[in-house]
C-alpha cells in the first residue's frame, strides 16, 4: 500500500522481540500500531500534497484534510462495528434462554390469537408454567454437563475474540422445534442465517463482512474494487517512476523506453516465491520521502527565504485554482494520501490488544494530519515566489544546477524503493485471478507468468498513456480508494444494523446510527461521482 503498507505485516510480526524459540506470532503494541498506520499513510502520495494545496487552496487544504482524517477514522470505526454486529448475530444463544423464549412466544401467540374464556386462559397459563418447570428439572443434568462449554464461549465473546473471523467451522443456523398435539411451530434465530451459506474458504475479513451484508455479489464487488485499487496504485507508482527517471542520467530519453526498462525489472520480481526481503526494502521508502522533503525545504529557504509567507503570496494561495476541477484534484490527492481504511482488519489482527485499535487510529490520524499540513502548506508557500502554480510532484522544485547531484540521488533512491513496492501490489492482483482460476495461488511458475506478466504490461502501458503522476494519483484517490474507504464501510454497517434492528422489532428509521450511515453514504457517493468525473477528464486531457 503506497510505499510501506505492503511491509506492514512483516513489521508487525517482528515487533516486540526476535525470540526464535517463541512459536507464537509477535503482536504489535498500541504505540507500534500507531507508528505502522502513520507509515502506511506517509508514502509516495505525499509527493503530490503540494500539488493538492496548489489546486484546492490553503483554506480547503487545511480544513478539508481535517475532515478527511475524521472521515477515514469514522469509516474504520464502522468496519470494526460491522464485524462486531456479525459476531453478535452469529453467536449461538444460550439453550435455556431459547427454550424459555420459545415457550413464552408460543404462549402469548396463542393468547393473542385465540378467543377463550377465563378458565381456558388459566389452564393454558398453568400448563405452560408446568411444562417449563418440568423441562428445567429434566435438563439440569444436561445443562451442568454443558456449563463448561457455555462458559468458555461466553468468556471468548467477552474478551472480544472474533471466532467468526478466525479458523474453524463456519457458523450455521440453529433451529429449535416445539411440538405438542395441538400446535407445531418452528423458531429460527436469526432467520438470515439460513439464507446465506458460509463464505468461501480463505475469504478475507472485509470480504466476510461484505458477504453477510450484501451477499455473494457483495463479495464479488469488493474483490473487483480491491483488484482495481491495487492495480491503480501500481499504475500510479509506475507513473511516478517514469517521472522520476525522466530527469536523471539513466533515462532512455523516451517515456516508452523507460517503461520498457521498468517492465524488464518487474517481470522476474512478480513471480518470486518469497518477497520477505523485497517488502523490507520497500519500507525504506519512508526514509527517501523524508529526505526529499528535507532537501526541498532547505533548498527553498535558501533560494526564497520566507518571502512566500508574506501576505500577498498567502492571499493568492487561499482559494481553489480552477473551481470544481481544482477541488476534485485536491480531494483525489488527499484521499490517496490517507487511504488506510482497507487495511483496518489486517492492522487490528496484528495488534496485541485489538480493543485499542481506535485509540491507535486516533493518534495516527492526528499525527498524519499535522505532518500533511507542514508538508503541503509549507512547500506550497516556500516556493510561491518561484513556483506560483504546482503542476506536478514535489521533485519539480528541485534544482537543475548547483545541487543537481543531490536531486539525482533522491530521485534514484525513490525509483529504487518504488520499483520494489510495485510487485507487492501486482502480486495480490495476480493471486486474485489465480484464486478464481485455480482455487488458490498458482504453484507452477508457468501459470504465474501467464497471469502476472500481462498485469505488468498493462500497468506499463497505462503509465505511458497517462504521463503525469499527480493526475493519476488524483483520479485513483477519487475513484477506487474512495469507494473502498469512504462508501463501503457505512453501507456495510447500515445493512447489518438494519438487520439487527429488524430482528429486535425496533423501528429502523428511528435509529440515529442508521440516519448517520445514510448521510455519510450519500455524501460519499456524490463526492466520488463528481470528483471522479473531473479528475478523469483532467488526466485524459493532460495525456492528450
Amino acid at each position: 500500500w503506497k510505499t510501506t503498507a505492503a511491509a506492514t505485516t512483516t513489521t508487525n510480526q517482528q515487533a516486540n522481540g526476535n525470540d526464535e524459540d517463541d512459536n507464537v506470532p509477535k503482536k504489535a503494541t498500541t504505540w507500534e500500531t500507531t507508528v505502522n498506520i502513520s507509515k502506511t499513510c506517509i508514502g509516495t502520495g505525499t509527493l503530490a500534497l503540494s500539488f493538492a494545496a496548489s489546486e484546492g487552496g490553503i483554506v480547503l487544504y487545511v480544513l478539508g484534510l481535517g475532515v478527511l482524517a475524521w472521515w477515514n477514522w469514522f469509516c474504520m470505526l464502522r468496519l470494526l462495528q460491522s464485524a462486531r454486529l456479525l459476531e453478535d448475530r452469529l453467536a449461538p444463544p444460550t439453550p435455556r434462554h431459547v427454550r424459555t423464549r420459545s415457550h413464552m412466544q408460543r404462549l402469548f401467540h396463542v393468547l393473542d390469537s385465540t378467543r377463550m374464556d377465563f378458565d381456558e386462559q388459566q389452564r393454558l397459563l398453568h400448563s405452560a408454567t408446568a411444562i417449563h418447570e418440568e423441562e428445567d428439572d429434566n435438563d439440569d443434568e444436561d445443562d451442568n454437563n454443558n456449563n463448561n462449554d457455555i462458559e468458555q464461549e461466553r468468556q471468548q465473546h467477552a474478551r472480544g475474540s472474533r471466532s467468526f473471523f478466525g479458523a474453524g467451522p463456519s457458523p450455521v443456523a440453529t433451529t429449535y422445534n416445539n411440538n405438542d398435539d395441538n400446535n407445531k411451530e418452528q423458531l429460527t434465530f436469526p432467520a438470515r442465517r439460513q439464507e446465506l451459506p458460509a463464505p468461501p474458504e480463505g475469504t478475507t475479513t472485509i470480504g466476510k463482512v461484505s458477504w453477510y451484508a450484501l451477499g455473494p455479489l457483495g463479495l464479488l464487488f469488493v474483490d473487483v474494487f480491491m483488484f482495481l485499487l491495487l492495480l491503480g496504485i501500481a499504475i500510479a507508482l509506475e507513473d511516478a517512476v517514469l517521472d522520476f527517471v525522466r530527469d536523471t542520467p539513466v533515462t532512455t530519453g523516451h517515456r516508452a523506453g523507460d517503461a520498457l526498462a521498468v517492465l524488464l525489472i518487474l517481470a522476474p520480481l512478480v513471480i518470486l516465491p518469497n518477497l520477505k526481503y523485497l517488502s523490507q526494502f520497500s519500507a525504506l521508502g519512508i526514509i527517501a520521502v523524508l529526505a526529499t522533503f528535507a532537501i526541498v525545504g532547505i533548498y527553498g529557504q535558501s533560494q526564497n527565504g520566507w518571502e512566500g509567507f508574506s501576505f500577498s503570496h498567502v492571499k493568492d494561495a487561499l482559494w481553489p485554482r480552477d473551481g470544481i476541477t481544482g477541488v476534485s484534484n485536491w480531494f483525489g490527492c488527499a484521499a490517496f494520501s490517507y487511504g488506510v481504511v482497507p487495511l483496518t482488519f489486517n492492522i487490528q489482527e496484528s495488534m496485541r490488544e485489538p480493543k485499542d485499535m481506535m485509540k491507535a487510529t486516533t493518534l495516527s490520524m492526528s499525527f498524519v494530519y499535522l505532518v500533511y499540513l507542514v508538508i503541503g502548506v509549507g512547500v506550497r508557500l516556500l516556493y510561491a515566489p518561484t513556483h506560483p502554480v504546482f503542476d506536478g510532484d514535489v521533485f519539480q522544485v528541485l534544482p537543475v544546477d548547483g545541487m543537481v547531484f543531490v536531486g539525482t540521488i533522491l530521485r534514484l533512491a525513490m525509483v529504487t524503493c518504488v520499483v520494489c513496492t510495485i510487485p507487492l501490489l501486482l502480486i495480490p492482483c495476480g493471486e486474485m485471478i489465480e484464486g478464481k482460476l485455480f482455487g488458490g495461488t498458482a504453484t507452477n511458475v508457468g501459470w504465474r507468468i501467464f497471469v502476472r506478466w500481462p498485469l505488468c504490461l498493462l500497468a506499463s502501458a497505462v503509465s505511458v498513456l497517462l504521463p503525469n503522476f499527480v493526475y493519476v494519483v488524483s483520479f485513483m484517490g477519487s475513484f477506487s480508494i474512495s469507494v473502498v474507504s469512504l462508501a463501503l464501510p457505512p453501507l456495510f454497517h447500515l445493512l447489518l444494523k438494519r438487520e439487527q434492528l429488524r430482528t429486535n422489532n425496533r423501528r429502523v428509521l428511528a435509529s440515529g446510527v442508521f440516519l448517520m450511515d445514510c448521510a455519510m453514504l450519500l455524501l460519499g457517493l456524490i463526492t466520488i461521482l463528481v470528483t471522479s468525473m473531473y479528475t478523469f477528464s483532467n488526466a485524459w486531457n493532460r495525456s492528450s
